[in-house]
């Protein structure tokens, strides 16, 4: 023991070996979000800031929303999540003329507006032998 010394304050940040300053997270974040299929590409925005994430814009479907937030959670260095991406188009989505070429390929056609619909197909069913 030292005579002068009354107390000693011992302070230790722990910081794991792989983490992240937030200017790559914010990187790694954005590049998740363009990667992610079904979220239009820069409709979503990302901020870091201490290792939170707070995404913001606007998207047309709520799944969308949901998608961003699934692409972000779960990634290496982020500590929590905000959402504040609002959802522009609460209705029944239409169909593009995409997926009514596909539709139209697997021998069934679509029509219909946003508030009802009806499909008809052709061709035969497969049933298994019971």
């Amino acid at each position: 023991m030292i005579p002068a010394v009354k107390e000693v304050i011992v302070h230790i940040d722990v910081v794991p070996v792989d983490a992240f300053s937030d200017a790559e997270l914010v990187v790694a974040v954005n590049n998740s979000l363009s990667w992610a299929a079904y979220i239009p590409i820069k409709a979503v925005r990302a901020r870091v800031e201490a290792g939170w994430v707070t995404l913001s814009g606007a998207v047309q479907w709520g799944s969308q929303r949901q998608n961003a937030e699934s692409a972000v959670r779960d990634m290496k260095g982020v500590k929590g999540l905000t959402n504040a991406i609002t959802v522009t188009n609460r209705g029944a989505p239409r169909v593009t003329s995409r997926q009514t070429s596909r539709r139209r390929l697997r021998g069934s056609t679509t029509q219909g507006t946003s508030t009802s619909w009806s499909v008809s197909t052709t061709g035969s069913r497969y049933r298994p032998a019971p």
